[in-house]
């Protein structure tokens, strides 16, 4: 009985678990500062080869994963950077 409710139990726990989605830029959000913005832990912000201006801060996330599809240059004020 007791391992019967021990499985039960760990059933419950693993239903919290939310799903990842991927935050696709550009098709998804103009820029990569706006997915990340919008990011929640165990999202994929994927990036599509192309040059983005601006800077991307990534600040106080956890569990969240940034990839390049591809070649992806962030011009940041002062030249740029990949």
């Amino acid at each position: 009985m007791r391992n019967s409710l021990l499985v039960v139990a760990f059933g419950l726990s693993l239903g919290t678990v939310t799903h990842a989605d991927t935050l696709r830029v550009p098709q998804d959000f103009p820029t990569i500062q706006g997915a990340v913005d919008a990011a929640v832990p165990f999202d994929v912000v994927l990036v599509s080869s192309s040059t983005y201006a601006g800077s991307v801060l990534i600040d106080g996330l956890t569990d969240v994963e940034l990839r390049g599809k591809g070649k992806v240059i962030i011009e940041a004020a002062g030249g740029p950077a990949s």
